[in-house]
């Protein structure tokens, strides 16, 4: 009978860490964690006259594992983030697609659309396995 409870309070723990790591890795994993405020600013041009200003506040929060791999857990951008210019008239600017929380390195996509430019803005953060943050805008021409 003994033997029996054993086993079954193994499977239950077995079970339980196989949850863990499988739908919150970074609870499982993390020996230090963090936020960051970081400003983001590029400036592209579209041809010799025109251009786009792409400005980001964002609030990055973040875990690693000392001299192993760090990942992003949450990023929230403020409401002066956003895409200006002088000489182009943006019609729309939208989320297009991102990456999933848990990785190294979370990328957001935006969509823009103007009168006669089109494009995909990418804003990255990465967190390396020292917790230390980086970020970088590219951008896309479509």
């Amino acid at each position: 009978m003994g033997y029996k409870k054993i086993r079954k309070l193994f499977i239950l723990a077995a079970s339980i860490l196989v949850c863990i790591l499988v739908f919150n890795p970074t609870s499982a994993y993390a020996t230090q964690s963090g936020g960051q405020n970081m400003i983001l600013e590029k400036e592209v041009s579209l041809n010799s006259s025109d251009s786009i200003h792409i400005y980001v506040n964002a609030y990055v929060e973040y875990s690693y594992d000392e001299g192993v791999y760090g990942w992003i857990t949450n990023v929230t951008m403020t409401e002066d983030s956003g895409v200006g210019s002088n000489d182009v008239n943006i019609d729309i600017l939208y989320k297009y697609d991102d990456s999933q929380y848990g990785s190294a390195t979370y990328w957001i996509k935006y969509y823009f659309k103007g009168e006669e430019y089109r494009g995909y803005i990418t804003i990255n953060f990465n967190c390396d396995e020292w917790g230390d943050l980086s970020g970088w805008i590219t951008y896309e021409a479509a």
